[in-house]
Order: structure tokens, then sequence, then C-alpha cells
């Protein structure tokens, strides 16, 4: 039970957030694939900061790294890459994500 216990957290990916200058109450994470983009979670922003998460059964683990959309409307999003195990940091200004952002956490999210 130990081994299933550990193992679990590897499972899922969490991003967190800081936003500057926010105005938008949620935030939506999206997985995007080659079929499009389906959204995993969204979450209240609450005093400039967020958490999503996003649970990977053991049968799409061999999908990863893989691409997902952090979005507050249509046109204010970035896109980041991540891997099970990962919490993704992210600190924007929340009136252009895309031109702001910076990301830690994951090795192969830019």
């Amino acid at each position: 039970m130990l081994l299933v216990s550990c193992n679990s957290g590897k499972q899922q990916i969490i991003f967190t957030g800081e936003l500057d200058e926010n105005i938008e109450s949620t935030i939506s994470l999206y997985k995007v694939t080659p079929d499009g983009s389906l959204m995993i979670d969204s979450a209240p922003i609450e005093k400039g900061k967020f958490k999503l998460k996003t649970k990977i059964s053991e049968k799409d683990l061999k999908d990863y790294p893989s691409f997902y959309k952090i979005s507050l409307s249509n046109n204010n999003l970035i896109l980041t890459v991540a891997s099970p195990g990962e919490t993704i940091h992210i600190k924007a200004n929340a009136k252009s994500l895309v031109k702001t952002y910076s990301i830690s956490g994951g090795k192969d999210a830019v």
C-alpha cells in the first residue's frame, strides 16, 4: 500500500499561479491535443492566486509530457508543457499573460 501511496502523487500535475492586475474571477486549464483542446479544470482566482490540477490515468502516462493551455479568456492565455509529478508555478500580469508570464517547476515548461 505504501508503493501505491507514493506513486499516486506522480499521476497528477498541479498548476499554481500569481496574477497581478487581475479582474477575472476564474481561470481554466485545457489539455491541448492534435484533436483540439479539452477543458481539464477551472478554479476561482482569489487575491490574485489560483491552483489547477489534472489527474492522469495509468493508461495515459505514455502520452507525456503534454501541452497545456492556461486561459483567462479566448485571447488571454499561455501554452506550456508539463509531465506527471510536476508542480508548475506561473507569475504574470493578468492583462496580458503571454507577454508577461514567467514559469518554473517543470523540466520542459517554457
